[in-house]
């Protein structure tokens, strides 16, 4: 999404919201009853402001601030809003209003701000013996520096945003530590550079560690922190998506439950 197209949207809501607090204010004009109540002959008069029309109503011991009181009842039956009704109702716009002025700020603010897909992060592996790419999003044309090892890489953001640099193969092993320069600095630790699986499958590779046979005993004993493991979610979607939710993570009996339990077996005989 570009900047243009946020920025259209957070202003589309905003103006929405705004608006809906314009005619909750109108409501409250229109309808606030410009009341007077007094007592005649052991009754209770209303006079709304609006239709000047007038009922009696049994005289309530009870003060009219009082809960249930019959006045807020009757008039609430004629469809008048009680005047505490329409002032949440305008305090709830408001809010909203609030709100959605401080999101768009908040998206403004980060949206020039290098940034990296969930794929490329802290504990990450890369594939050895190969050039490995790295790629995020920043300002446009803004330059973006990248060190890793006795690696510098530099280059330009495209008019979209979009950039990408490719690192030559890195010895493996590690941890290896990387800085992204910007406009903003990132730092990646405990990089390794090794094999990259890919676990591709339904139910069988879904099934976790935390289902399969002695969960306990594979948990107490998974002290394996440079095996990873890294879960893309399902998404029901037709079009192709550009980042995911969630994050490497190392192997140890605190993360390891929810490791595929195909992978994780077969990534600790590899490492064994």
């Amino acid at each position: 999404m570009s900047f243009s197209d946020i920025y259209y949207n957070c202003n589309h809501l905003i103006t929405k919201y705004l608006s809906m607090g314009m005619i909750v204010k109108k409501t409250k004009r229109s309808e606030t009853l410009q009341s007077q109540v007094f007592n005649s002959g052991g009754a209770s008069q209303v006079t709304s402001g609006r239709s000047h029309d007038k009922m009696s109503l049994a005289k309530d011991p009870r003060p009219p601030h009082a809960g249930g009181h019959p006045i807020t009842k009757s008039l609430g039956g004629m469809g008048f809003k009680p005047v505490n009704a329409i002032m949440k109702r305008l305090f709830i716009a408001k809010k909203l209003y609030a709100s959605l002025t401080l999101s768009c700020l908040l998206m403004t603010a980060t949206l020039g701000e290098v940034r990296l897909p969930s794929i490329i992060g802290n504990h990450m592996v890369l594939q050895r013996e190969q050039a490995n790419p790295i790629w995020g999003w920043a300002d446009a044309h803004e330059s973006i520096t990248l060190h890793i090892g006795d690696q510098r890489v530099q280059t330009q953001a495209a008019a979209d945003g979009g950039w990408k640099v490719t690192l030559d193969p890195l010895p493996v092993g590690g941890p290896y530590s990387m800085r992204i320069e910007g406009k903003n600095t990132l730092l990646l630790e405990n990089i390794m550079v090794g094999e990259v699986w890919i676990c591709s499958g339904q139910s069988n590779m879904q099934w976790s560690i935390n289902a399969s046979n002695d969960p306990d005993l594979e948990k107490l004993t998974a002290h394996y922190p440079n095996i990873r493991l890294v879960t893309v979610p399902r998404v029901g979607t037709q079009e192709p998506q550009s980042d995911f939710e969630g994050q490497w993570q190392p192997c140890s009996p605190e993360t390891v439950g929810n490791f595929s339990a195909v992978g994780y077996f077969f990534g600790r005989q590899l490492h064994q």
